[in-house]
């Protein structure tokens, strides 16, 4: 008898270690997931924030040459981010020659501090000059691999500029930064009063003030709903700042391969006259400094051309966001 409680207080002491055995491996299993949905989750996040950011990168490179040899290349950043230029490439005839990395190549170019400013430039100098090969071009990359998309620099005959779209912008029209502007008003714009937009002080109305290149070959007409909406990365608040039509069907012409100016102002689509409108409000900010993303929305109509490229009278939709993080909302 003896013997058997003695076999049932073993049996009870083997569950229970058992059961302590599966819920740690139960612990140990759900702690692994949980650490590899975080780092997936955190590898994603890094992802999206990578292509965000060289989806806003744009460079543009030109040659400065003498006696036939390029003894440097200037490297303008027309995006709203800083980047960092990695390396330069010959390309002739889409075969790729790596020339060096300016960072650390003093062999073949001189020192020179890689990093570019939004609306800024560098000089990137050749110790010796570079003889380039017939009909090759010079291009730049940058540190999250985005390539100089301005061919001026190339050594075949000058050809009239064109912008093909699937080369710039996914879409007909490219926002100029260096021309991104706002003027603190109620109303009535004074052309003098405009200053740089990429920091402008909270809880103030405004107008903004911005270039826009159509590079398709229609004309485009924006209707009063196109408007520029700054988003806070650190509070909850959205302001979206209309189109000032410029024609008396309250929309805005923009004519195929020019560049046109463009003022969004009212915080409701515009209203005909005599209906009252009002300027929109930067928000106050929450009393703190904040970063903004900036969402460029048009809407509008193409007008269709032939294949002479006349206007044929059509009409047919158009919709196209441009998107960049650059504005800083302060205190």
């Amino acid at each position: 008898m003896l013997q058997r409680h003695k076999i049932l207080r073993s049996k009870r002491g083997i569950e229970t270690i058992t059961a302590v055995l599966m819920l740690l491996l139960m612990f140990v299993f759900i702690t692994v997931l949980i650490a590899v949905f975080f780092n997936i989750n955190l590898n994603s996040q890094a992802m999206n924030t990578i292509d965000l950011q060289r989806s806003q990168e744009r460079i543009i490179l030109q040659n400065q040459t003498a006696s036939g040899l390029i003894e440097s290349v200037i490297i303008y950043n027309e995006g709203p981010i800083e980047v960092k230029i990695m390396a330069l490439y010959q390309d002739q005839d889409d075969v790729i020659t790596f020339l060096g990395d300016p960072n650390t190549d003093y062999t073949t170019f001189q020192p020179v501090q890689t990093h570019i400013a939004p609306a800024s430039s560098i000089t990137i100098s050749f110790q010796d000059g570079y003889e380039p090969l017939e009909g090759a071009e010079i291009i730049a990359a940058t540190q999250r691999g985005t390539k100089s998309m301005d061919s001026s620099q190339s050594t075949k005959p000058t050809e009239p500029q064109t912008y093909p779209p699937t080369d710039l912008v996914i879409g007909p029209l490219i926002l100029r930064f260096k021309e991104f502007q706002y003027q603190k008003t109620t109303g009535p714009i004074d052309p003098l009063a405009w200053k740089a937009g990429w920091a402008v002080p909270a809880n103030i109305p405004c107008a903004w003030r911005i270039v826009i290149t159509n590079i398709d070959e229609r004309d485009i007409t924006l209707s009063r709903y196109s408007g520029l909406s700054p988003v806070p990365n650190d509070f909850a608040s959205q302001t979206t700042w209309f189109l000032e039509p410029t024609d008396s069907d309250l929309t805005r012409t923009l004519p195929a391969g020019e560049d046109s100016e463009i003022i969004l102002m009212w915080s409701a689509p515009k209203n005909p006259s005599p209906l009252p409108n009002t300027v929109a409000t930067i928000p106050p900010g929450g009393g703190k400094t904040s970063t903004c993303a900036i969402f460029l929305t048009f809407f509008g109509v193409y007008h269709e051309i032939d294949e002479f490229g006349e206007k044929t009278g059509e009409l047919t939709p158009y919709a196209q966001t441009i998107p960049f993080e650059a504005v800083v909302v302060t205190k």
